[in-house]
């Protein structure tokens, strides 16, 4: 399926290219309601952090080129998740000022590494996709002591099925009939006499 090798090279991609990121996963819900204590803080944690969760629409609408080949302009969403370090002032040192904009490099490093990325370049068979280019994002979504920006990307995926079933049939041959021979062969209820 086009969707599922576009995933894989997605990942690839970012685990090549963001090194920062722990865990990589389709987005389920897992940090829309997280277990809080009484102080906010998230307990039962299910992923370490920093964290990013593919979402794909509900729903894609292909359109056909051809009988096999079929395209498709999907926009999907990569959901970086990571902690809360707090609020900064002109007085707090440096050090902790820099880790607390740190979310914010993350942010600018996937969106640097994800635009313009295309199939061109990806050994994917007959599935490409052309461009990503990112449309929009929802930033600083606070749940408990995690932060979550949401980077939303259009792409145009193609997947050419008629150069797989061109491939598969080149490497079927088809069964060498000798009427001689005491081997049983699909075509064995045909007359020998008219071969």
């Amino acid at each position: 399926m086009i969707l599922d090798q576009f995933y894989e090279v997605l990942m690839a991609r970012l685990n090549a290219k963001v090194t920062e990121i722990k865990h990589i996963d389709m987005y389920d819900g897992q940090y829309d309601n997280p277990h809080v204590d009484e102080n906010g803080n998230i307990i039962d944690d299910s992923f370490p952090r920093p964290a990013l969760f593919i979402q794909f629409p509900p729903s894609i609408e292909l359109q056909a080129l051809s009988m096999r080949r079929k395209t498709a302009t999907i926009v999907f969403s990569l959901h970086l998740v990571q902690d809360v370090v707090q609020e900064i002032t002109k007085r707090t040192p440096a050090l902790i000022r820099a880790k607390a904009h740190a979310h914010k490099i993350l942010v600018d490093k996937l969106q640097y590494f994800i635009e313009g990325f295309n199939g061109n370049n990806v050994v994917s068979g007959y599935n490409q996709f052309d461009a990503i280019s990112w449309i929009g994002m929802n930033p600083y979504i606070k749940i408990g002591q995690q932060i979550t920006d949401v980077l939303h990307f259009r792409v145009r995926l193609t997947s050419d099925n008629s150069r797989i079933t061109y491939t598969k049939l080149q490497e079927l041959t088809p069964p060498i009939l000798d009427p001689t021979d005491d081997v049983t062969h699909e075509f064995d209820d045909l007359d020998p006499e008219t071969l």
